[in-house]
């Protein structure tokens, strides 16, 4: 198992998400030891206060020197951050979540820790699981290794038949085989047009699919950023399929999906995730990240298709340093549950 900082702590994708949430009530803090970094992102709450979340715990800065008892320094960065959300008046809670992948390498030598264990130093102030998770917690990791690149798709395919046998099981073969067989043209220019085309079959999705989607403005922002990729198949002159993420630290990551009854039938989606691995080969990348899992649900379905790891992320909990205002908001939750079910 290697280790590679998951994309929410980037430099990239920092940097685009406070672009794309461009006021005053969204921040990010940046704290820094020896070895370890960590991005804490600020959200706003109720009663103009606020929360902090660091997903996917801190990152690893340096692999050549590894001496340092990791343990405590993680430790120590961590109860860092609690302390200035603590003295910080106007920040309710933190919201922590860890990268297993990350804990297990360099901080436990066994899978069975939990990192729970990370969050007993803290004093005065109260812990819990938290109720609401803001990221999955696990996700398919593809590695590219001994794939060649062709810019042609169908000489791509042929030439790697070996390493597609061993990476996509009898379905997906046979899916993707067929989509190649079909009328598909792909484009993947990051202009207004095949974005307003995106985000319009990206709605109808997320309506058929039952899933909460982000603003035009938020997924405009990422459009125009270096690292997204955009990838868009037509048919008959129509968009029906839609590939939609970025390419950091050397993994090309898929974010969001769309696609049309006629995709279905065509087996676009088949074909959207044969150019995301094509084009992460042209960029160098050495694994394709096919986005998060969650049992039950038809694309999880879908990516067991896939051979790969899973990389998997810690339970979320919620360091409180604001209980009042953080059960009357969970209170007022559950009422409004309780009312809209009636």
């Amino acid at each position: 198992m290697t280790y590679s900082p998951y994309f929410n702590q980037s430099l990239e994708w920092s940097e685009f998400w406070q672009k794309a949430n461009n006021d005053s009530k969204h921040k990010i803090q940046v704290f820094e030891s020896k070895n370890l970094k960590a991005y804490v992102y600020q959200y706003p709450f109720i009663l103009d206060k606020y929360f902090w979340y660091l997903p996917r715990g801190v990152i690893l800065k340096n692999h050549s020197s590894l001496d340092d008892d990791l343990k405590q320094e993680l430790e120590n960065i961590i109860l860092e951050i609690s302390y200035k959300a603590k003295v910080n008046k106007h920040i309710t809670f933190l919201k922590v979540d860890y990268d297993l992948n990350f804990l297990h390498l360099y901080i436990y030598n066994d899978r069975c820790r939990s990192p729970k264990i990370l969050l007993d130093e803290y004093e005065e102030v109260a812990y819990i699981k938290s109720n609401k998770q803001l990221q999955y917690q696990s996700t398919k990791i593809i590695k590219l290794k001994e794939l060649v690149f062709t810019e042609n798709i169908q000489t791509f395919w042929n030439k790697n038949n070996k390493w597609f046998n061993e990476y996509f099981d009898k379905r997906t073969r046979y899916g993707t085989r067929k989509s190649l067989e079909l009328n598909w043209t792909y484009s993947d220019d990051k202009n207004i047009e095949n974005f307003e085309a995106f985000y319009e079959l990206y709605q109808e999705t997320s309506k058929r699919q039952n899933f909460n989607i982000h603003s035009k403005s938020y997924l405009k922002t990422l459009l125009f950023q270096p690292c997204s990729k955009l990838i868009v198949l037509k048919n008959k002159n129509k968009i029906h399929a839609c590939w939609f993420g970025v390419i950091i630290n050397q993994s090309i990551i898929n974010l969001y999906g769309a696609n049309s009854s006629t995709s279905r039938e065509l087996y676009g989606q088949y074909l959207l995730h044969l150019f995301a691995i094509h084009n992460g080969i042209k960029e160098n990348c050495l694994e394709y990240d096919l986005g998060g899992l969650e049992a039950g649900k038809g694309y999880d379905l879908f990516k067991q298709g896939y051979k790969g790891n899973i990389r998997e992320f810690s339970e979320t909990y919620d360091i409180i340093y604001l209980p009042i205002i953080y059960n009357l908001y969970h209170q007022y939750t559950k009422v409004k549950q309780l009312i809209s079910g009636i």
